[in-house]
């Protein structure tokens, strides 16, 4: 499952949330696991935290949404950067600005379904049968072929997970 700092929400517990996002990295790293993060308006601290705790097998940021300068330093302690529907939609400017510099060794795809549809399927139910189109639109915006966005996701998730490809 997702760990993680959520400051989204009004009145955050941080010390309570960095508490507990520390324990799980420390699991994490105790089991040669990947992380999977949940990042809502705490990339800084989250960042922060990876610095000092070093998981061992880095992981995913899940629904990336963040910088350019946020995705290096991501990138820098071993992970991936999830992209999905969010960067589908016309007003992710600071994002399409992310996907034009990234390289495709940097991320992996996925739905996060039901939630966060592509904007092809704005006010719907998001599902896995978006991943095509998501694809399409993150492929297009990174200045390359759907193909080779989806073969480097591939290829990226299987080394993370140590899968056979």
């Amino acid at each position: 499952g997702e760990i993680g700092l959520d400051y989204y929400l009004a009145h955050p517990d941080k010390a309570a949330q960095q508490a507990l996002f520390e324990a799980q990295l420390r699991l994490a790293r105790a089991f040669e696991l990947p992380a999977l993060l949940h990042v809502r308006r705490a990339h800084a601290d989250v960042i922060a935290t990876l610095k000092r705790l070093r998981p061992a097998r880095g992981g995913i940021v899940h629904a990336f949404s963040g910088s350019y300068e946020e995705a290096r330093e991501y990138r820098k302690l071993g992970f991936y950067l999830g992209l999905g529907g969010a960067g589908t939609w016309p007003q992710a400017r600071r994002m399409h600005k992310m996907l034009a510099r990234i390289a495709l060794d940097d991320v992996v795809l996925e739905t996060d379904a039901p939630d966060i549809p592509p904007a092809s399927h704005a006010g719907r139910r998001n599902s896995p049968e978006h991943l095509p189109a998501i694809c399409a639109d993150l492929a297009r915006r990174m200045g390359v072929e759907p193909e080779a966005l989806a073969e480097a996701a591939y290829r990226n998730s299987t080394s993370l997970f140590g899968w056979q490809a």
